[in-house]
Parts: C-alpha cells; structure tokens; sequence
C-alpha cells in the first residue's frame, strides 16, 4: 500500500511539473499574439515579443506588446508597452467571459487615440453592449505617452503615471447604477498640451497632480498662448474676437470632488488658488464685425451655462498681472493698459445660485497707482447685472499715455491724480454710473495717433482741451475735482473685459475732452 502511494504521489508530481514545463514552454509571445488576433477583426494585429506564465501566481507577463492598424498602405501603431503584468488571474471566471485578476501593471507605454479608427470607418453596424465584465483590486501604469485628438485640433500627454483602485467595468449591465466605476485614482504628468481652434491656440500644463485620495489637484504651470503672431492671429479672423494670453503657475484646487465630476456632472472644491497669473486680453477692431454676432456670455451667464454645475466656495489670485490692449479701426499702435501686481478674492463661484459673485480685488494701475475694486455679479430676473465700484489712489497722470496716445489720440504733459472714486453698474448692454476725478496740474494736448505728432488742428484743440477743459477753475466753481458720466454701449464684439474697461473709459473721456 505505502508503495502504491508513493507511485501515486511520484504521478501526481510528474503531472504538476509536466503541466507547468508545458504551459512554460508552450505559452510564449508568439501563441498569445496568435491567440488574440484570433479574437479580434482584420483591422488589427498584436504583437507580442515575449510570455512568461507563472503558474503558482497565476500571473503571466508580456513583454514588447503592440497594437497596429490593418488596411493601410503603411500599417500605423496605436499601442505598444515594454512590459505588460497581468496578476492573480482567476481562471474559472475568465471561461464564464470575466476577466477578474488582482492587479494589472503597465511600463513605458505609448497610446495613439489620434490614429484609431472610428466606428463609422469599420464599416460594422452598432452592436449589442458585450456581456463581458473587467474587474481589478489596482491599476499601475507608469512612464506613458499618449496622443490625442482635441475638438479641431490635437495633443499629447508624457510622463503620465496612473494608479488606481479598484475598478468595475460591466458595459453590457443594463440593471447596474454605474457600469463603469473606479476608485482612487492618482494621476501624475509631467506635460500635456494640445492645439484647437484650427491650431490657433496651444494650452500646455506641466508636472500636474490630481489626487482623488487627497481631493487634490495641482499644476505647476498651466498656459493658454496662441501658435500665430499677433498680427497673423488677427489677420487671420473673418470677424473680430478677443486673443488671449494666459500664463498661470502654482494651481492648486483643494478639496477636488473627482468622483462628483465623474459620475455626477458636479464640479465641486473647497477652493481654487494661483500663485501668480499673467493674463493678456488683445481686440483688434481693424478687423470687421461679424453682423450677425450675438454679445459673448458675461461671468455669470457662462457659469450657469456650463454642462456641469459648480460649486466653490471661492477663487484666490495672488501677483496676477492684467493687460488690456486695443487696435482702433484707424490705429497703428495698440493702446495697453496694465494692472499689476493684482490680488483677488471671488467668492462664492456657484452655478445658479441667488446670492451675488463677490469679487474683491487690488491693483496698481501702470505699475504705481493703488487702485481697489469691489465688482458683485448677480442674475435678476435672467438678466445679467454687474455692479463696479471702487477707489484710486494718487497717480502720475501721464502713465495713461501708454493707451490714449494710439487708442483716443491725446497725449498727457503732466498732472498728477489725488484721487479718483467710481461706481456704475452694467446691465445687460448698457453701463451706467459716474466718476469722480480729484486731479492736479494736469495738462494735456491732441496729438496723431499714427506719428504722434500735432497737425494744425490739432494745437487748436490741444489750446481749448488745456485752457478750457481741465483747468481747475473753469467749470468747477473754483474745485479740483470733476464728475464724469460713465455712459457706453455694449458692442457685440465686447467680452467682459472689454465691457468693463470700456465703460470706466467712457467716463475717464468725459471729464478729460468735455469743452
């Protein structure tokens, strides 16, 4: 009997190591490549260098993995991997079409999603959601690269690191509340940018972390720049818009509810901070209207609007500098304005909500004059009303010449600002309010705006703007101080910046060319 068992134990070993010399020897890169291309269509066709199955583990890792598409004059790869971990298979429910295993780990991978072929191009009609069910206890993928198509343009993304928990994915479940769900995810990536608007514009982000453990997202720098010159962005426009220039660097959003905006069409943070900003608003109005443009949405019109709704409790800005420039219809030279140094505090920043946006902010104008503002956003009645109010301190006057030399043709001699108050409100299409201007020796004459020289006429109204206009005698009772209309209508081309900025312009030139 002891020998029969002895027989049997030495069998049942000899079956063990046969079974796991077969797998070993018989699983190799080029059986499995067979295998899955068995299961796929003619379009396409997987490479596989190397398989080495562990038996014990039941694990199997694939080395030097690829993916190309078939069909083409020039095959094109939209995958491949270094190396490819698949752990803790479960067998018995990979026969039943569940691929459950305990972790899947991916090295220095590369994903063209610019090069896959749509659905319509396989020439294959819609069909029934697959049965199959993909479960996993954690994901690790690390060292990727990944091109992407992005509206009318595209992008890339390198050094992308992702982990997760578990994840569930059930696309033929019909009666499951999510067939798709993911936990804990942790993205890390050096870069990512990509081009739209027919390649007019390029935002790139640099070392990004989202974390959805920490409810943390940061970014060391994110940039929205335009791929063409100035004046070949302008040139290139059928109709005149805005060009921005966005550079932002220490984005950090705290408290990130990743799942929300996942599952729920919910943007919901604690709150949204940049340690510094530098933000360029550019208008051209050489370029032509459009005549059946429409007014571009203003803050709180564009929130509402957005797909998802959002939920902060406020938005920080800290050393941000802010430059408006503008192209007259008949100028050479933009006139720029600049407010520098600007700290600002939004609060709150909720999608449909009946309290008013708060934003208070303090700037130095041109670089030197302290200027606080307090501008409150609010809806009434489905109409948008912004009101504006604030203060500047004492200010070198002629510091302004940098935008009314070549956008009003005016060119500042001396004068020095006390203080200016203001306060007006937008509604809709049409601001209204006032200003008050507390000024000093100021001293101002007409000028060109191509050569910033003076014509004959122009000494003429440069004699009545001195002599008349903005002595402190002449129409104030003997004060130096002037009140000024802030009066202006929303041109269709006119975002928010501009509106603002033109409307407080409107009574700047009110008090400075009133005779």
């Amino acid at each position: 009997m002891k020998k029969f068992l002895l027989i049997g134990i030495a069998l049942l070993l000899a079956l063990v190591i046969g079974g796991f010399l077969f797998i070993h020897f018989y699983i190799n890169g080029e059986r499995v490549s067979q295998l899955i291309n068995e299961q796929l269509d003619n379009q396409f066709e997987v490479t596989i260098i190397k398989a080495s199955p562990k038996i014990f583990s039941r694990s199997i890792n694939l080395e030097g993995v690829s993916v190309e598409v078939k069909g083409n004059e020039a095959e094109e790869r939209i995958f491949e991997a270094d190396a490819i971990e698949l752990n803790g298979l479960k067998l018995r429910k990979l026969f039943r079409g569940e691929m459950a295993l305990k972790s899947v780990n991916m090295e220095n991978y590369f994903i063209d999603l610019v090069k896959l072929p749509d659905e319509d191009d396989t020439g294959q009609q819609d069909e029934e959601p697959s049965d199959f069910t993909f479960l996993t206890t954690s994901l690790n993928f690390t060292g990727g690269e990944i091109h992407f198509p992005a509206a009318d343009g595209f992008g890339e993304m390198s050094g992308l690191d992702l982990r997760t928990g578990k994840i569930n994915y059930r696309p033929g479940c019909t009666d499951c509340e999510d067939p798709f769900t993911v936990e804990e995810i942790h993205v890390e990536l050096s870069e990512v940018w990509f081009s739209f608007w027919e390649e007019r514009y390029r935002f790139e982000g640099k070392s990004i972390l989202i974390s959805e453990t920490d409810s943390l997202f940061e970014a060391a720098n994110l940039s929205l720049n335009p791929v063409l010159s100035e004046e070949q962005f302008f040139q290139s426009l059928e109709f005149r818009t805005d060009m921005f220039r966005v550079d932002l660097s220490g984005f950090v959003l705290k408290q990130f509810d990743l799942n929300g905006l996942i599952h729920s069409d919910r943007f919901k943070a604690s709150y949204l901070s940049a340690d510094s900003l530098d933000l360029h608003v550019s208008l051209d109005k050489r370029v032509p209207e459009d005549p059946d443009s429409v007014n571009p949405p203003l803050p709180l019109e564009a929130l509402n609007n957005l797909p998802v709704s959002v939920d902060m409790d406020s938005v920080r800005v800290h050393h941000a500098d802010i430059r408006y420039s503008e192209y007259d219809e008949e100028g050479v030279r933009p006139g720029t304005i600049l407010f520098a140094g600007t700290n600002a505090l939004i609060s709150p920043v909720k999608s449909n909500e009946e309290s008013p946006m708060v934003l208070n902010a303090f700037s130095l104008l041109e670089g030197s004059g302290e200027l606080n503002v307090i501008i409150e956003l609010r809806m009434e009645n489905g109409t948008s009303v912004t009101d504006v109010k604030g203060n500047l301190g004492a200010f070198d006057v002629t510091n302004l010449n940098n935008i009314l030399n070549d956008l009003e043709g005016i060119n500042i001699d001396s004068g020095t600002i006390r203080e200016i108050s203001f306060e007006y409100t937008m509604r809709e299409e049409r601001a209204e309010g006032w200003i008050d201007v507390h000024y000093d020796d100021l001293s101002m004459e007409l000028i060109d705006r191509d050569d910033h020289d003076q014509g004959f006429r122009d000494r003429i109204g440069s004699f009545l703007m001195d002599q008349i206009a903005v002595r402190e005698d002449s129409r104030n009772n003997g004060e130096d101080s002037r009140r000024g209309e802030i009066s202006e209508d929303r041109e269709p081309e006119n975002g928010f910046f501009n509106y603002l900025w033109i409307s407080l312009r409107s009574g700047i030139m009110d008090v400075v060319r009133r005779i």
